[in-house]
C-alpha cells in the first residue's frame, strides 16, 4: 500500500471514528432528555436507569454543565411539587393514602423544601424562668488565665516567644 492509500484509509477511519463519536454524543443527548422527562415522576436512580444513564454519568453532567444542573433542579422541583400536591389531596380526602406513603411524602418534602423542615427554638432562662444573671467577672482571674494559656502556647512546637498580649 502506498503512502497516499494509507492516508486515505486513515482519513476514512478518522471520519468513521468521529461519526461514531457524534452518534454516541447524540445518544447521550437523547438519554439526557429522557432522564429529565422522567425525573418529575420517578426518583433519580429510576429515571437514570430507564434513560440508560449511570448515576456517575449524571453526577459528571451536573459538575460539568450548569445548563444540565438547572434543568435537573427544575425537574426535581416539579417532582417535589407533585409529592406536595399528592399529600394535599390525601389530607383533603380527595385521595387515599397509607401511613407509609404519607410519611414517605413528608420525608421527601422535608428533604427538599425549607418550609417543611422541623423548626426548633431554644431559649435559655435564669432561675424561675427569669432573665439570666451575669456574675461580675473577676478581671484578675481572667488576666491569670490568659497568661497561663499564652505560656502553654509558647511551650507548643512552633510556639511564639513574643511578649504576652495581656494588658497590665
Amino acid at each position: 500500500m502506498d503512502t497516499c492509500s494509507v492516508c486515505v484509509v486513515v482519513l476514512i477511519l478518522g471520519h468513521a471514528v468521529q461519526a461514531r463519536g457524534a452518534m454516541s454524543k447524540s445518544k447521550t443527548e437523547v438519554a439526557k432528555a429522557e432522564y429529565l422527562r422522567l425525573l418529575p415522576t420517578l426518583g433519580k436512580c429510576a429515571a437514570a436507569n430507564k434513560a440508560g444513564l449511570s448515576m456517575t454519568h449524571i453526577y459528571r453532567l451536573r459538575q460539568s454543565s450548569e445548563g444540565f444542573r438547572l434543568e435537573e433542579d427544575q425537574a426535581l422541583g416539579e417532582r417535589v411539587d407533585r409529592v406536595e400536591q399528592a399529600l394535599e389531596d390525601i389530607a383533603l380526602g380527595h385521595e387515599e393514602g397509607s401511613a407509609v406513603q404519607v410519611n414517605a411524602a413528608r420525608l421527601v418534602l422535608q428533604a427538599n423544601r425549607q418550609k417543611y423542615q422541623p423548626q426548633t427554638h431554644t431559649q435559655i432562662t435564669g432561675p424561675g424562668g427569669g432573665p439570666l444573671q451575669i456574675a461580675r467577672v473577676d478581671e484578675e482571674l481572667v488576666r491569670e488565665a490568659v497568661k497561663q494559656i499564652e505560656q502553654r502556647m509558647r511551650a507548643l512546637p512552633g510556639g511564639t516567644d513574643d511578649e504576652p498580649t495581656t494588658a497590665q
